[in-house]
């Protein structure tokens, strides 16, 4: 096989199987991975119900991983595309960022990895309905009768209005429900995908396709270059004898 029929052959295996097996690659989500550890704030290890969060470029753990008693905290990280390897993790506790970072490897499991935050942001308070006082009515003064020429006048006490205390509600303060527990993820395997083996299988049929057709047309070309029929002898020479090794050729004899 000559030289430019190898590389006309290895090049249409690349153009077929490279594009296929880079698609194959990207489809499969990468495998998750654990981390197991303590928290500590401002050098104590923290309290239960503090809840530990990862990210990665864009993404965020869908479920935050909450500490024991003992401020022990169990996350498992497992994003959707395969594009995240090898990428900065940044850890939050109650959405404070911790001092440690580490790069995400599929299917990594990492022990006794401790975080570190210096306090905890107070959560914000909840607001209270402030009672709006009802205003008090004032009673009104009851006119003074005028008196009329030629009789004598009678004065009509005029009554003292009895002062009113208006008393001004007090806001009860509604009590918080406390945070409740989340339940401790458990980190499940990535399920195998079931058309893995038809991929491959379609890859190695296609690779195998290629191979067959480009040595069908090596072997076309060898062959029309050595089947091809011998040429005929130029007009005039037919029965002339080639000449010979030395040079000479023979003397021709004269017709009659």
């Amino acid at each position: 096989m000559s030289k430019r029929a190898r590389g006309i052959l290895i090049a249409v295996t690349v153009l077929v199987a490279v594009p296929l097996a880079t698609s194959t690659v990207h489809a499969q989500p990468p495998f998750p991975s654990d981390y197991r550890g303590t928290v500590f704030v401002a050098g104590e290890p923290a309290g239960a119900g503090l809840e530990v969060t990862a990210q990665i470029l864009d993404w965020t753990t869908d479920e935050a991983a909450p500490t024991d008693g003992s401020g022990e905290y169990w996350l498992g990280i497992a994003p959707t595309e395969g594009h995240y390897a090898g990428e900065t993790i940044y850890f939050y506790v109650d959405g404070t960022l911790a001092d440690e970072t580490a790069l995400f490897v599929a299917g990594e499991s990492v022990d006794n990895f401790d975080l570190h935050v210096a306090a905890i942001a107070p959560p914000s308070p909840t607001p209270t309905a402030t009672a709006t006082p009802v205003p008090t009515e004032t009673p009104g003064v009851t006119p003074t009768a005028t008196p009329t020429p030629g009789t004598t006048p009678t004065t009509t006490p005029t009554p003292t209005p009895t002062p009113t205390t208006s008393v001004t509600p007090t806001a009860v303060p509604t009590p918080s429900a406390a945070p409740a527990a989340t339940p401790t993820p458990t980190p499940t395997a990535a399920s195998p995908d079931t058309t893995d083996g038809f991929g491959i299988g379609l890859i190695i049929g296609i690779a195998a396709g290629a191979l067959v057709l480009g040595g069908l047309i090596m072997w076309l070309i060898m062959r029309r270059g050595r089947g091809q029929p011998p040429q005929p002898p130029p007009p005039g020479t037919r029965g002339q004898r080639p000449p010979r090794s030395g040079g000479e050729r023979p003397a021709q004899r004269e017709p009659g």
